[in-house]
């Protein structure tokens, strides 16, 4: 979902919109090698696991490496096709430009941010009398979640 999101561009070109898929691809990447390591650094853990939450925890980042490194790579190799076609090319650059998709993809986020925060709200509210550790880290996620809003706010003021 948030790939949508960030996948918007200005490209007027079917060669700027090539550049563009270039450098999605060295994202892809990177995303790729990240997601080896969290996969190293779950087999690292598994072989230090002494308890089912320790070994819980390196089946987690195992698992999560290997989504992640797996996406990448489906990414990636979607990105090199999509290069090569040329009719398919031009046609997903018009689809990433509609403006429909653009406005449908902000709502949706814009939502889905709200209710984020209103359920982390709740949680720090309820959670204060319950594990100070869950209420501190709920609070420090809607702190976050506003100091960024209001900074992206101002930048996105100022730069249109």
């Amino acid at each position: 979902m948030l790939m949508y999101a960030w996948n918007t561009t200005k490209a007027k070109t079917d060669e700027e919109y090539r550049e563009v898929l270039r450098k999605r691809q060295k994202r892809f990447f990177i995303l790729g090698m990240v997601g080896v390591i969290t996969i190293m650094i779950g087999l690292y853990f598994s072989t230090m696991a002494k308890g089912p939450q320790e070994d819980f925890m390196s089946g987690f980042y195992t698992d999560i490496g290997f989504g992640v490194t797996v996406a990448s790579i489906v990414l990636f190799w979607k990105k090199r096709k999509l290069l090569k076609d040329a009719k398919a090319l031009r046609a997903a650059r018009l689809k990433e430009q509609d403006e429909r998709v653009s406005a449908i993809t902000q709502k949706a986020l814009s939502i889905a941010g709200l209710g984020t925060i209103c359920f982390v709200y709740a949680g720090f509210l309820i959670f204060g009398f319950l594990d100070r550790t869950v209420y501190y880290t709920l609070m420090a996620v809607f702190w976050i979640f506003v100091l960024l809003f209001l900074a992206f706010r101002i930048f996105y003021e100022k730069k249109m």
